[in-house]
């Protein structure tokens, strides 16, 4: 059957991971991920080489000084958001810059349009506790979930799905026992 088998891939350091999943997802790899663990699916597909259906996005607290855990969640994925935008806006402000230096020379000069982001379109829904983010740029939902987990093994220990115990978390692909 069609996708059975992949092709064999070499994964023996993260950074193999981080190249090919940055590339795909440059967003990601522009905002602060600090406390933030891609979790599941993702990884999963990413090593298969496989189309991701969405990107889960766990909190991680790591820090046992936190005396509030939720309101330290909440204040992340306001951070997030904030981050994805404000990146956004800028490469548009960019790209704008650019256009505006190039038609003193050029009148014609544009940049295509699909180069822009579509600020419209960025778009975050809540549902319970998971927060998706529709991001233009990225064609598949982005999931941030709003429990606080003291840790990546807590995150591992809730895992619905034994064997997609995995991350990406502090710069590495991370696995359970």
């Amino acid at each position: 059957k069609k996708d059975r088998f992949t092709d064999k891939v070499s994964w023996n350091h993260s950074k193999y991971f981080i190249d090919k999943f940055i590339n795909d997802y440059k967003i990601l790899g522009q905002v602060d991920l600090k406390n933030l663990a891609i979790v599941g699916g993702a990884i999963i597909d990413t090593l298969l080489q496989l189309p991701l259906k969405d990107i889960d996005i766990f909190v991680v607290l790591d820090d046992e000084t936190i005396t509030d855990p939720d309101k330290f969640v909440q204040k992340r994925i306001e951070k997030f958001a904030e981050d994805i935008y404000n990146y956004m806006e800028k490469n548009n402000n960019d790209l704008k810059s650019i256009e505006e230096k190039n038609q003193l020379k050029d009148p014609k000069f544009k940049i295509d349009k699909n180069k822009f982001f579509n600020l419209d379109s960025f778009n975050i829904t809540r549902f319970r506790n998971i927060y998706t983010f529709t991001i233009p740029s990225i064609r598949i939902p982005i999931q941030l979930i709003a429990t606080p987990y003291k840790n990546i093994n807590q995150v591992f220990e809730h895992v619905d799905i034994k064997c997609t115990a995995m991350a990406f978390y502090n710069n590495e692909v991370l696995f359970c026992e």
